[in-house]
């Protein structure tokens, strides 16, 4: 991706980063790195990423400055050990209250699998059945496969929240790391059979296993009267312990859901003794990503379809009502509004501002934005003169985002390009 052909967004790109704000991937010295899968922070501001190549994992760290971190696991990047789970396709990295790192996927068993590792690239021991850092659980851990022999894994997410920060990307599992005492939320979709499909949202201890304090099983299915097929899930694990899920009905509308420490619903979410709450009767919705804000409510970033696909985000307070001094409690639909829009990722900074990505499609090319909203909903021109930025205006580029947040708020973006290598690029705040 050259200058050029990005135009003006140079302009504000990080210029202590990489190239005049971009890292541009394969990474020198790192074999098998062109195609990036996602990236996180350290609380140090250094960028791990991990990359994955023909069935080969890495974990790459970069210094604040972009460089290659030469003392992380001797030369900068680390084997993600698969030797026993198999073969994954990565979807997720995400960092834990501990700066352990988690990469998790789909398994080559049609389940999810989740690879931790210590700051120092090496293996977890304290994960894991057989103390080598890889847990992997498959559709009859958590399905009767003798009522439901054609179960098979369906649906692609994965979020992660930790120290009461939350960044969302798209994947194959959530999974979220809880900063109090490090348990980790799975939710994933399955088909178990011709039409009939479910969310399962598991919560695992920290060294892995099937947390039973969690709904006496260690995961429950998202069921509620009147609603079936419930999928396209996000999931997330708020401070005290409750967790928030998001999907979508077989009425194509998005709801919001809460459960209690302990599995069960939590009735009380959204005021009207249900447990849930739904979006405006627009004819589809779907949520993107969920965060958690520092008063306990929480942001969602989705899309809308009333004649047009248009990409929105919401805010909602603790109970789980639409939050009146976020754009008096109605979505705020992103700009630029161009062609078919559609929500990526969301993170929130820690002064309460909205940093989301938008994926637009035109009639000949893909067109991926980054803008950002202060706490009431209203666009912040301070960010980039206008409020968003387009990353690349070029034909036929197929983008997918993935977003992290510095401590200071400069935004990185992961670029993925189907034509080419990836790259990173950093924002400045």
């Amino acid at each position: 991706m050259s200058n050029s052909q990005l135009g003006r967004a140079v302009d504000f790109y990080d210029p202590t980063f990489g190239q005049e704000g971009v890292v541009s991937l394969p990474i020198e010295g790192v074999p098998d790195s062109s195609s990036a899968q996602a990236i996180a922070y350290l609380p140090d501001d250094s960028l791990l990423v991990v990359s994955s190549w023909n069935q080969s994992i890495k974990l790459i760290k970069l210094k604040k400055d972009g460089s290659l971190d030469l003392s992380f696991a001797s030369r900068g990047f680390a084997e993600v050990p698969l030797d026993r789970i198999g073969s994954v396709f990565v979807n997720r990295l995400s960092v834990t209250y501990d700066q352990k790192s988690i990469v998790s996927g789909f398994n080559s068993d049609g389940g999810v699998s989740l690879v931790r590792q210590l700051p120092t690239g090496v293996a977890d021991a304290s994960f894991g059945p057989a103390g080598d850092g890889q847990v992997a659980y498959v559709i009859s851990d958590l399905v009767d496969v003798n009522i439901h022999p054609n179960a098979k894994l369906c649906v692609d997410h994965v979020h992660k929240s930790a120290d009461g920060e939350s960044t969302n990307y798209s994947g194959s599992a959530f999974t979220v790391e809880s900063a109090a005492d490090g348990k980790i939320i799975c939710s994933v979709g399955i088909m178990m059979g011709e039409n009939d499909f479910v969310t399962i949202v598991i919560r695992l201890l920290d060294d892995g296993s099937l947390d039973k304090t969690f709904n006496s099983k260690g995961f429950l299915s998202v069921e509620f009267p009147g609603l079936i097929n419930n999928l396209n899930s996000r999931a997330l694990m708020q401070p005290d312990g409750k967790v928030v899920v998001s999907f979508r009905s077989e009425d194509f509308r998005a709801y919001i859901a809460r459960y209690n420490e302990n599995g069960t619903i939590d009735y009380d979410y959204g005021g009207q003794g249900t447990g849930l709450v739904s979006f405006p009767e627009w004819e589809y919705s779907e949520v993107a990503s969920i965060a958690t804000k520092g008063d306990g409510g929480i942001a969602v970033l989705g899309d809308l379809y009333d004649g047009s696909m248009r990409a929105m985000i919401t805010s909602f307070t603790p109970e789980g009502k639409y939050q009146l001094d976020f754009n008096d409690g109605l979505p705020v639909f992103l700009v630029p509004e161009r062609g078919y829009g559609s929500a990526k990722p969301l993170a929130l900074q820690r002064d309460g501002r909205l940093v989301v990505g938008t994926l637009d499609s035109l009639a000949d090319k893909y067109v991926s934005n980054i803008a950002r909203y202060n706490s009431d909903g209203s666009i912040d021109e301070t960010f980039c003169e206008v409020g968003y930025i387009s990353l690349n205006d070029v034909p036929g580029f197929g983008l997918y985002s993935s977003l992290a947040l510095t401590t200071d708020g400069r935004v990185t973006y992961l670029v993925k390009d189907l034509r080419a290598s990836d790259s990173i690029v950093r924002i400045l705040a």
